[in-house]
């Protein structure tokens, strides 16, 4: 099996267009990363729900599909940023692709990504609550963001499209906010 990691370009792409303030580093990007775990949270029940209730609508299953793909963008960005303000270098946050994976348990992938999620956002909590300093548990941190990439890259190739293609639709998003003026603000489509 292969190891992949987080693209370089992506991390670059990912500091370049966070705007808060150096003050908040880590804690700002583990608030945000628990916000939209539950948004992706959201998204997947959105699509359970209408996959229940309306299973040959196809036009909106593939609407609802392309916004999880795109909520997981944003958790990317979240859990780049906790890595490069803990000054992990974006090599050392690995995962086995999920293409080289065996098939899963139907269902618990979604459950497995949120937990991931929280769990490093939970980790930054205990950081600063029991030392004052959100990357005191480096070592665990590094292993719940491999992890969070990890589920997310089996989540994404489970909506039919790939990690490296998540990313990749995040930078022209955040690209497209920046060349407007509108990354700070709230809504998807801004």
């Amino acid at each position: 099996m292969s190891i992949t990691h987080v693209p370089r370009q992506y991390m670059i792409n990912a500091v370049t267009t966070a705007i808060y303030p150096r003050k908040h580093r880590v804690v700002y990007p583990a608030l945000g990363l628990a916000q939209e775990a539950l948004e992706l949270a959201e998204a997947i029940s959105d699509y359970e729900e209408a996959e229940a209730n309306s299973p040959f609508d196809t036009a909106r299953l593939a609407e609802l599909n392309a916004h999880i793909l795109s909520e997981l963008g944003d958790c990317a960005w979240y859990a780049a940023n906790i890595a490069h303000d803990l000054d992990v270098p974006y090599d050392e946050i690995t995962w086995t692709p999920a293409t080289e994976l065996g098939p899963g348990d139907s269902g618990k992938e979604f459950e497995a990504t949120l937990a991931a999620l929280g769990k490093v956002a939970g980790l930054v909590k205990k950081g600063m609550r029991d030392h004052d300093n959100p990357g005191y548990r480096i070592t665990e941190l590094m292993a719940a963001l491999s992890h969070s990439f990890e589920f997310m890259d089996y989540l994404a190739v489970v909506c039919g499209s790939t990690l490296d293609d998540v990313l990749r639709m995040n930078v022209e998003k955040l690209s497209g906010r920046a060349a407007r003026g509108t990354l700070g603000g709230d809504g998807e489509n801004r």
